[in-house]
């Protein structure tokens, strides 16, 4: 049986010089600069996240008073470059659906993700609910919305299936040209007028500079997400054959209908806008655009798209303002 080596590691000598004189009560200048230095950053970082967390404490407070009267929703933030509305499908179809519902609203990029780490979700009579999905149904029963009112059992069924079309189809093939095939442009264009760390207390002067790195950061996690998720598992004929079929699928259910249920728009109108807005303006050069914009099959969807637009956001876009109130 070999014994054990054990190898001891000695300190560098100036270490050691620096204890030795610190015991004999002289500790070099160098060191007590060090711990200067170090204590001074200490104190500040403890004193900025004390400050952020008193910040973000009352922002809370009176976040929760002002939820008995409008719908404070938390997204991500206006994108600036290019100007959007919002560079996130969920958050888009949230907002669009309390602008066709006239519901009051105002857009809060503080506070970080819901509880499930996710965005967006939303403050609401003093409670928090996560999900678009969820924060739709909850302002539906809760108000009385009747966007949907009329619908046969048959048109709400089909309404649900497009639905999930494109929030588990469509919507991660707008992730995949965003965060793959096109992510060294969309990494320049999707850039959110405030961070979503700290609280959306980083300054915009700090958080620019810092916006592409973080990305790339990210980009790992995406890549798994879709590879887990499957449409990253395909060559790019196959992921533009599932494009082009979803988009196929909403042309031919749209036919010659102002909207997808008729003729007065209802919920699953915000939900295609939210993602087919992203293909029109956010996705530059991908295989989304050219299909809504030059290809035939497609016209009657892209006019769609831009009714929607001008129904939704009046002379205001793509930058409305953060807080909505319905016209009187």
């Amino acid at each position: 049986m070999q014994p054990y080596r054990v190898t001891l590691t000695l300190p560098p000598a100036f270490l050691i010089d620096a204890v030795t004189a610190t015991m004999e009560g002289s500790p070099p200048s160098w060191l007590v600069s060090l711990a200067f230095t170090v204590g001074t950053a200490g104190a500040l970082i403890g004193g900025l996240a004390l400050w952020s967390a008193a910040r973000r404490r009352a922002a809370r407070a009176a976040e929760l008073k002002e939820s008995n009267s409008r719908v404070i929703l938390h997204h991500f933030g206006r994108g600036t470059s290019p100007p959007c509305v919002s560079s996130s499908p969920p958050c888009l179809k949230l907002e669009a659906f309390c602008r066709l519902a006239q519901i009051p609203y105002r857009i809060e990029t503080r506070g970080g993700p819901s509880a499930k780490g996710k965005w967006p979700w939303m403050t609401w009579r003093g409670e928090t609910i996560a999900d678009s999905a969820f924060c739709i149904e909850r302002l539906t029963k809760d108000l009385g919305v009747r966007l949907d009112e009329g619908l046969s059992l048959e048109q709400q069924a089909a309404a649900y299936a497009i639905r999930k079309m494109v929030e588990e189809s469509t919507y991660w093939t707008v992730a995949y040209a965003r965060w793959v095939e096109h992510f060294g442009v969309c990494r320049k264009q999707v850039l959110l007028e405030s961070s979503v760390f700290m609280g959306g207390d980083l300054p915009y002067s700090v958080w620019r500079p810092l916006h592409g790195l973080l990305m790339r950061m990210a980009q790992p996690a995406i890549k798994k997400a879709l590879h887990a998720q499957g449409f990253g598992r395909f060559d790019r004929q196959e992921r533009q054959h599932i494009i082009e079929q979803d988009l196929l699928a909403l042309a031919n259910y749209l036919g010659g209908k102002p909207f997808m249920m008729g003729d007065k728009p209802t919920t699953v109108d915000a939900c295609v806008f939210g993602e087919l807005a992203l293909c029109v303006w956010q996705l530059p050069g991908s295989h989304h655009e050219h299909l809504l914009t030059k290809d035939k099959r497609f016209e009657a969807l892209y006019h769609y798209t831009l009714r929607l637009k001008n129904l939704l956001f009046p002379e205001c876009w793509p930058r409305p303002p953060k807080t909505y109130d319905p016209p009187t």
